[in-house]
């Protein structure tokens, strides 16, 4: 914020025209030599020299200790230049092109004393020694020209009003400070620039005292500052970087520190412009933002730190139209109203992906204020003072969406507060509120919609709170709701409740329009309930799955040889007599097999995912020359569970049956019935708001029986050498299931016992591939492919919900075509024994994808 007052003066360019200095061409100062008048280069192209040792002293106004008046001319000073008058320079270039390097010491504490001032085009200009000024606008290092390049590794020290270590007036400079500026004086900034296309790069350390003297000031367009080094400033209104041009870059890897009041991390004014930390900021006066921008289209990001604890210090704090904020780091304020991120501008798109944290009263963790604005939190937003809400949205049609973690303690800090219509508001997130009168969300005008599918929770106060009229509320599967629910206008209000979601929710001003999208619903007592039928399709699910694996195992033993002595792999299917000695004899096999499926949500309808599983011991022998029997007997078990765990059934059971093959020729069939209980536990999750955690679990037992029989015919064929075996199988399971009464849950369900059919017809083909190892051992891999038809039938749910009778589907009434291959592998070895195992996948039209495995052993007596 530096005045007019610093352009350069009549008085300096004066200068160069007075007598009494040394005119000459080249020069040299040499160690031991002192000159008291000022040493003059005359000529174009000029070298001066000052060796180490060497000194140049004036006093008197205008009496600079060198005067440099041409083009292209060139000054290196390793010894010391004193001056001591007003107007006095260490260095005074007016020629393009010069080059004023110094590894000595320059000191002068006049008025206007510069350490080294150039007024031409083109200067290069380094400072690796000591420069030292202590009169009033005496500026270390002092550039008009454009297309300067000036570069300090030294130190540079001012202690006076209006004395800047470094000051550039032309465009396209750069200036580059790799070692220390240290200022004393009022407006007695460390780096000015206002020419256009500046790039200002500090790396060392720059430190201020005076009021209103900045770190860096920059005031040219399409400027760009770089710190990675050290600024710290510790006067009023002294910030730590100062921006104030269109299309400015503001870059900060490095430390900015700053202490006195309305002293900013950075402050950019100015269009377009970007402003990016990486680094650390900290602020303690009251006032002193991390980083304030107040230009339109602004881009703001901080990937590192930002810390402040004074009065009204923000975070980042955005004044301009367009702008994009982001913090991928942390922000932590501690002052009264000092909020993480603050921005009025229109359109403003703010995301937080990393960590803010306020502990002041009225400090939002995000406050956004201008119409249109979206505010995206995936991070972490935690305030701990009164009215200091996690996030402040009242700009019209906003859109506030938390994915992360939203968490307030104080009084009246509310999780999300919107006080503008038209409002959107999602959160997949967490919002958890403890303070008193604190909503986890508060909508306080009209068109508000809240669409939910995570957490929000207040310990003492409503949950969700909308008071406009035209309020919706969409919860969505995965809800967690702890703490009330109110409408404010509940006769335009609309609640809409998703799929995967069971719901005893209590309500407060019951909206006119309560919609479960054709799921059973209950409203009574001011008791919202809902129900999602897709756990009832678990235990015939689960059963079916089973006994369809069991079926598979059944197939692969009456497939398959019952000794070593069998002729040979011809076929895909063998026969079960005939072939060598014990065939016939009687044979014992064991199976443990499973498997998994899943679909995903889609539409009105839920995910699940479900495992079945069993083992199987059998026995059979030839009954005949042509038909073989046997009967087995085992336990299975499964698991069903819906997304987010709405639902969880899980199965155990036994079961037993018999089997029997008949070959006839190329033909064969194979006939087996299975029968057996289950025994069932089931866990349905239900969103109670009044709940302690907002979750209850409504808990049943309960029982079912099955009986399944199947029947399979096919052929074998003979195809240029190879074996190709099509089938058909019929399989039928029945399904009966005791009613229940659920516990542990205001919804708790009474349900009747009912009835549930599956018919799968099978069409396979399959082909057979042979070989025999060194040991004489027997290889077979079968490929197979095919295609169920499955068909559901039932009874529907009759159940009690609150004292009403509801029915319904029970999700597993469709129709499905599914289309499989599979792999089966059988060693054979000697002795008897046959190791086996194989897999199944599948895909129906029900969008359930499957996977089943099967492995056994098998063996004579």
């Amino acid at each position: 914020m530096n005045l007019d007052l610093k352009l350069w003066p009549a008085s300096a360019l004066c200068a160069l025209m007075l007598p009494g200095a040394a005119m000459a061409a080249d020069f040299t100062i040499v160690d031991g030599q002192t000159e008291t008048m000022t040493q003059t280069l005359s000529d174009p192209g000029d070298v001066g020299t000052v060796e180490a040792g060497g000194t140049i002293s004036t006093a008197g106004d205008n009496h600079h200790a060198v005067r440099m008046n041409e083009n292209g001319q060139s000054l290196a000073n390793h010894g010391r230049l004193e001056t001591s008058g007003g107007r006095s320079s260490g260095i005074l270039s007016g020629g393009d092109d010069a080059v004023i390097s110094n590894s000595g010491v320059i000191e002068t504490s006049g008025g206007e004393g510069h350490g080294i001032t150039s007024g031409g085009d083109g200067a290069e200009i380094g400072n690796s020694g000591t420069i030292e000024t202590s009169g009033i606008f005496g500026y270390g290092i002092r550039s008009s020209g454009a297309d300067a390049e000036i570069e300090n590794s030294g130190a540079i020290e001012t202690s006076r009003l209006y004395s800047d270590g470094i000051w550039s007036h032309g465009a396209n400079a750069v200036i580059g400070n790799f070692g220390t500026i240290r200022t004393s004086g009022l407006s007695a900034e460390g780096i000015w620039s206002d020419g256009a296309n500046a790039a200002i790069d500090n790396s060392g350390v720059i430190e201020t005292s005076g009021d209103i003297a900045e770190g860096i000031d920059s005031s040219g367009a399409n400027a760009t500052v770089s710190n990675s080094g050290t600024i710290s400033t510790s006067g009023y209104n002294a910030d730590g970087i100062w921006s104030h041009g269109a299309n400015a870059v503001v870059l900060n890897s490095g430390t900015i520190a700053t202490s006195g009041d309305w002293a900013m991390g950075i402050y950019h004014f100015g269009a377009d412009s970007v402003v990016l930390n990486s680094g650390t900021i900290e602020t303690s006066g009251i006032s002193g933002y991390g980083i304030r921008s107040s230009g339109a289209d602004a881009e703001i990001e901080n990937s590192g730190a930002i810390e402040t604890s004074g009065l009204y210090s923000d975070g980042i704090w955005s004044h301009g139209a367009n702008a994009v904020i982001g913090n991928f780091g942390t922000i932590r304020t501690s002052g009264l109203s000092a909020e993480g991120i603050w921005s009025d501008g229109a359109n403003a798109a703010i995301d937080n992906s990393g960590v803010i944290e306020t502990s002041g009263d009225s400090a939002e963790g995000i406050d956004s204020s201008g119409a249109n604005a979206t505010v995206s939190n995936s991070g972490t937003i935690s305030t701990s003072g009164d009215n200091a809400d996690g996030i402040w949205s009242h700009g019209a049609n906003a859109v506030v969406l938390n994915s992360g973690a939203v968490e307030t303690s104080g009084d009246l800090a509310y999780g999300i507060l919107s006080e503008a219509a038209d409002a959107t508001i999602g959160n997949t997130g967490t919002i958890v509120v403890t303070g008193a009168g604190a909503a986890g969300v508060l909508s306080t005008a009209d068109g508000a919609t809240v669409t939910n599918s995570g957490t929000i929770a207040s310990e003492q106060d409503n949950a969700l709170e909308l008071q406009g009229s035209n309020a919706t509320v969409n919860l969505l599967a995965g809800s967690v709701i702890r703490g009330g629910i109110e409408f404010g206008q509940p006769g335009t209000a609309t609640l809409n409740i998703g799929p995967g979601l069971n719901t005893a929710l209590t309500v407060t001003g019951m909206p006119a329009t309560v919609d479960a999208g054709g799921r059973p619903l209950v409203v009574s007592g001011g008791v919202v309930a809902v129900v999602d039928p897709v756990g009832f399709a678990a235990a015939p699910s689960m059963i079916a799955g089973a006994t369809g694996a069991l079926a598979n195992s059944l197939d692969r033993r009456m497939r398959g040889p019952v000794s070593s002595s069998a002729p040979s792999f011809v076929t895909s299917y063998f026969p079960v007599a005939g072939g060598g000695e014990g065939a016939s004899a009687a044979g014992w096999w064991g199976d443990v097999f499973g498997g998994v499926s899943s679909r995903s949500a889609s539409g009105n309808e839920a995910g699940y995912g479900q495992l079945h599983g069993g083992a199987v011991v059998g026995f059979d022998r030839e009954v005949s020359a042509s038909t073989r029997a046997g009967l087995f007997a085992g336990g299975l078990a499964g698991r069903f569970a819906e997304d987010n765990d709405a639902t969880v059934v899980d199965m155990a059971g036994i079961f037993g049956g018999a089997y029997a093959r008949h070959d006839a020729g190329a033909f064969f069939a194979d006939l087996s019935v299975t029968g057996g209980v289950t025994f069932n536990d089931s866990d349905r999750q239900v969103l109670n708001n009044l709940a302690p955690g907002g979750i209850e679990t409504a808990t049943a037992s309960y029982s079912g029986v099955f009986a399944s029989p199947s029947l399979t015919v096919g052929r074998n064929y003979e195809v240029a050498g190879a074996t190709f075996t099509p089938s058909l199988r019929a399989r039928y399971a029945g399904i009966y299931l005791d009613g229940y009464t659920e516990t542990g849950s205001a919804a708790a369900l009474t349900v009747d016992s009912r009835v549930h059919h599956v018919f799968d017809l099978r069409a396979q083909v399959e082909t057979a591939l042979v070989d025999r190892d060194d040991a004489g051992d027997m290889q077979r891999v079968s490929l197979r492919a095919g295609v169920d038809g499955i068909f559901h039938r039932g009874d529907d749910v009759d159940a009690d919900l609150l004292g009403t009778g509801i029915s319904f589907a029970s999700g597993t009434d469709e129709d499905v075509a599914r289309g499989f291959v599979g792999v089966d592998a059988a060693h054979v070895m000697p002795g008897g024994r046959t190791f086996n195992a194989g897999f199944e996948v599948g895909a129906g039209t029900d969008s359930v994808v499957t996977l089943d495995l099967r492995a056994g052993l098998r063996g004579r007596f």
